[in-house]
């Protein structure tokens, strides 16, 4: 696992929340590194989601806040979605 992955887990659960994440996911999705995924890369994930995947709401929010916090607490970036 990435050491970005593995600081998230450590972030999660310092803040006492699930360390499962959908970031893995995501980062499979484009086969590339975390830390390089852009706001449209996310989008597209999302929609991917949603559309192709058919995936619970529940599931989309979910993994939408997992990355949220990935991009905020663990890389430091601003969130502009």
């Amino acid at each position: 696992m990435s050491q970005l992955l593995e600081k998230m887990k450590m972030d999660l659960t310092l803040k006492e929340y699930s360390p499962n994440t959908n970031v893995s996911h995501l980062s499979k999705h484009f086969a590339k590194p975390p830390g390089l995924l852009t706001e449209d890369d996310i989008r597209d994930y999302l929609f991917h989601s949603i559309t192709v995947r058919k995936l619970s709401s529940s599931f989309v929010n979910t993994a939408y806040s997992a990355i949220k916090f990935f991009f905020e607490t663990t890389l430091g970036r601003d969130w502009n979605m």
